[in-house]
């Protein structure tokens, strides 16, 4: 969770508050603290046999919440769905798409360092990353980190099983603004109403070079319109299901607010 976020949460609930929506069941405020393990950055250091790695040469793209691994590394080349991958190992790889993720569950792979030979851009490898693990619950994924072409230039001359320590500082949780507008009918259930606060900040420039994510056609018009919608809710006569107003924090990445 990063303070925009919690600002930006204590700012809707409020509103609910204000509306008169009452707390949804099973909560005690407005504020629903959901936890999730996405990975800050700045806190995070690699370091591959006598190399220590430094931030700006290596970006967590995927963390499955352990803070600290040490393993020994395996080099993957070519084809490497058809190499055999050794258990708990770090791998070193060069495309996600190559990868069998059958065999990174059945080998409890701890971690895979993708090179990149090109600026680190981080939407581009969000995609393949998610892919390849889909189906696996949170705390199944391998930690997925990208190397600069400098590390990897670093690290080339490593033979296999070089021993590898890599420590994830992560925020632990994050917080949704949750209001809720009981229906007529007990037994009618209930309609989520949800949009999410959080944005992807900063990325791939625009044709104006603006690296700048505003949001405004998306996380910022989406809660808008979630809070119009309980405001307008609470004033109308009740209607026969109940309402549960929902706007998620860390959504925007992997929907980790939502889960």
């Amino acid at each position: 969770m990063s303070p925009d976020e919690a600002a930006a949460a204590a700012y809707v609930a409020s509103h609910f508050r204000s509306y008169g929506l009452q707390t949804a069941p099973h909560l005690n405020g407005f504020i629903q603290r959901a936890n999730v393990r996405p990975t800050r950055l700045a806190g995070s250091t690699l370091k591959i046999g006598n190399v220590t790695l430094e931030h700006g040469d290596f970006y967590v793209l995927v963390s499955n919440g352990t803070s600290v691994i040490d393993a020994r590394t395996q080099r993957l080349r070519g084809a490497a769905r058809n190499k055999k991958i050794c258990s708990k190992a770090v791998l070193l790889a060069w495309d996600l798409a190559n990868l069998d993720p059958r065999q990174i569950r059945a080998k409890h792979v701890k971690a895979i360092l993708i090179g990149s030979n090109q600026k680190f851009d981080f939407q581009s490898y969000l995609n393949p990353a998610f892919s390849m693990l889909s189906g696996l619950p949170v705390e199944g994924e391998a930690n997925i980190v990208v190397l600069t072409s400098r590390a990897i230039q670093t690290l080339n001359a490593m033979p296999d099983g070089a021993p590898v320590s890599l420590t994830i500082e992560s925020y632990q949780f994050t917080l949704n603004a949750v209001g809720f507008l009981h229906g007529t009918d007990p037994d009618a259930g209930a309609v989520i109403i949800s949009a999410h606060l959080d944005h992807l900040g900063v990325g791939k420039p625009d044709d104006k070079n603006d690296r700048i994510y505003n949001g405004a056609d998306d996380d910022a018009s989406g809660v808008v319109a979630v809070m119009e919608l309980a405001h307008a809710f609470r004033a109308f006569p009740k209607p026969r299901r109940s309402l549960l107003f929902v706007c998620y924090g860390a959504e925007e990445l992997h929907g980790l607010g939502v889960k």
